[in-house]
């Protein structure tokens, strides 16, 4: 989700020109080298523990043949009938705890599929809000909220949910702070994004164009120029 905001970056083709002639070929280890990692929320081991302690509820049969055929009909891209069938076992009153944070979840995430983003941020939440999650299906779910906040243009609150995210990450992503790097640099934060991307950067073994041309991006717009050399030798190379 995040890479909808990336393609902004559109004067790539122009930067290029201007540094490629007469620029040092620069390894990748070059670039990166002296990175300063971003600082982050660190993980917060209580909170860790106390999700950790949660296991997988069980469900009725019956609860979990309407997922199953939920999870088909989303697998065909007939997403209104799996909303429809998700929708209409959470509206039974004798629904246990566990079933309906599983039903909230997956109905959230069908319906992101669908593209019904504020509905789907809506049920991610009514899952996380009941407390019965695992430690796994938590961190997705905190996870794909974010996104969508992003996907949404709702900055801070996309900012607020990574961090919330990176409490309970014992090995965060790189992904995760593409994510929180997108929504600084569009709540203008530039070197606070452009610290994050390269963290992310640093920490893949293969890290995506997309991101580089991101971090491209920051370092033109903060007139960052020997870095911007550097950047495009190597994804010109």
């Amino acid at each position: 989700m995040h890479q909808q905001s990336l393609k902004k970056v559109n004067f790539v083709p122009y930067v290029i020109s201007i540094f490629k002639t007469g620029a040092a070929i620069l390894s990748a280890t070059l670039i990166f080298s002296g990175t300063v990692w971003a600082a982050v929320p660190q993980a917060n081991p209580g909170k860790i523990a106390e999700l950790k302690k949660r296991s997988s509820g069980l469900i009725s049969e019956a609860a979990n043949r309407r997922l199953m055929r939920a999870h088909e009909l989303a697998a065909a891209e007939k997403y209104g009938e799996a909303v429809d069938l998700l929708a209409s076992y959470l509206k039974n009153d004798s629904i246990r705890p566990g079933e309906k944070a599983q039903f909230e979840q997956n109905l959230g995430f069908i319906l992101a599929q669908k593209g019904d983003h504020a509905n789907a941020i809506k049920h991610l939440e009514a899952a996380l809000k009941l407390n019965e999650l695992p430690y796994a299906p938590t961190l997705s779910t905190k996870f794909a909220i974010a996104q969508l906040l992003l996907a949404q243009e709702k900055y801070q609150k996309a900012i607020e949910t990574t961090e919330e995210w990176f409490q309970l990450a014992e090995k965060p992503t790189p992904e995760a702070y593409i994510v929180l790097a997108t929504a600084y640099s569009q709540t203008g934060k530039k070197g606070e994004a452009l610290q994050l991307v390269e963290t992310a950067i640093s920490k893949s073994p293969k890290p995506s164009e997309t991101w580089l041309l991101f971090a491209l991006g920051l370092n033109f717009e903060m007139e960052k120029w020997d870095k911007c050399a550097q950047y495009l030798e190597y994804l010109t190379g």
